[in-house]
């Protein structure tokens, strides 16, 4: 409940409400910076593409990839990214909106 009233107080926030976990679509945003010399580069994109990860830029000893998904998977694909090197990284947090037909314009305080 904290962390509900903290949320509302914040400008940019219309509207906060407690989703019900068994009706709800989530989802987090992972962007990532590995270490990909040419010698490296075919065993990252294997693991970035068997996570059905995006390459989202190419430099020349890097490779930054974007994965969204549950928290889970986020966590996985780092375990693995771990071995190449990762340089930076950035995790959006978890977001989520109801499920089936019904919006928050919709949802009761």
């Amino acid at each position: 409940m904290q962390v509900e009233r903290q949320l509302s107080k914040l400008e940019d926030v219309i509207k906060v409400v407690k989703l019900n976990e068994s009706r709800l679509v989530s989802s987090e945003l992972l962007l990532i910076k590995v270490h990909a010399t040419n010698s490296q580069r075919t065993a990252v994109l294997k693991t970035i593409n068997g996570f059905g990860a995006k390459v989202k830029d190419i430099g020349h000893t890097t490779i930054t990839a974007e994965l969204t998904g549950l928290p889970s998977l986020i966590d996985k694909f780092i375990g693995k990214m771990t071995k190449h090197g990762i340089i930076e990284l950035s995790r959006s947090g978890l977001t989520a909106l109801e499920s089936g037909d019904t919006n928050i314009k919709g949802i009761e305080e």
